[in-house]
């Protein structure tokens, strides 16, 4: 098992999500059905103050808010939470599955952003693994090499009948040798009812609302007499949660363009490796 998730610390407080809130206060917790409500007043499908959602029309939304929030974790920029997670790589083992109850067991990753290898010493020393894509993976003749830490890894986004995906790693470690990934983490699309807690960062609550309600629109087609500016909020809430979401990446100096420098430091010999 890797340890839980946290908010972005420049961002988020820091504090473990769906936890207390911490001393920054950097969550809203609110019940699911408190966002349906509005979202069918945006709709124009509830005209007047005080007119609830029947229980038919609940149990027609929340299914909807969750397809809404499940298609809302395909795109990076909408998730606001990365896990760091460790895992004993030290059977020489090639290929993990990873997802609840597997080999791996947390959560399938929704996508790895990094990946580092950690050494057996003290204090433990971290070294960055290459993530290749499929292409990069399969041109790489020789992929079972025993006994070295590993220093490429491959993901394959898969979806077994256990919710399953698999990480293949090369060279293969040995004993007491650890991988370290940092994984996108997916926004909760699992609601069943109306009480359910909703516990979400600043701006979620009015992203979810503004273009839920578009949806429900869509959903009830004689009823609704949608909020004229509903499409224009719905957009800017979106790109709110986007912008906050999106660092600037960091910029490759003047060696990446002239095909020098590179690789990395080797703890046990002192040298630069891997670098040309």
């Amino acid at each position: 098992m890797g340890t839980p998730g946290t908010f972005n610390s420049d961002q988020w407080n820091s504090q473990t999500f769906n936890g207390p809130p911490g001393s920054g206060g950097g969550t809203v917790a609110t019940t699911l059905g408190s966002l349906l409500s509005p979202m069918l007043r945006i709709a124009g499908i509830t005209k007047r103050p005080g007119i609830t959602p029947s229980s038919d029309q609940f149990a027609e939304l929340i299914p909807m808010v969750n397809r809404m929030l499940a298609s809302w974790n395909c795109d990076g920029h909408r998730i606001f939470e990365t896990s760091i997670d460790s895992y004993d790589i030290g059977d020489g083992s090639k290929i993990y599955k990873i997802g609840p109850g597997a080999t791996f067991d947390n959560p399938r990753p929704l996508h790895i952003s990094l990946a580092n290898v950690i050494f057996p010493t003290s204090p433990a020393v971290r070294r960055p693994i290459r993530i290749l894509d499929k292409s990069q993976w399969s041109s790489i003749t020789v992929q079972d090499v025993a006994g070295a830490p590993p220093t490429y890894l491959y993901y394959d986004y898969g979806f077994d009948e256990n919710g399953w995906a698999q990480i293949y790693i090369r060279p293969q470690a040995p004993t007491g040798y650890s991988l370290e990934l940092y994984t996108w983490l997916a926004i909760k699309a699992s609601f069943t009812a109306v009480d359910d807690a909703v516990t979400l960062p600043p701006g979620y609550e009015e992203a979810i609302v503004w273009n839920g309600a578009i949806k429900a629109a869509g959903m009830y087609p004689l009823e609704s007499h949608l909020d004229p500016t509903a499409g224009v909020q719905a957009d800017r809430s979106l790109q709110t949660l986007v912008t906050y979401n999106s660092k600037c990446p960091p910029q490759p100096n003047e060696s990446g363009y002239l095909g020098r420098g590179g690789g990395y430091y080797n703890y046990m010999s002192g040298q630069i490796e891997g670098g040309h």
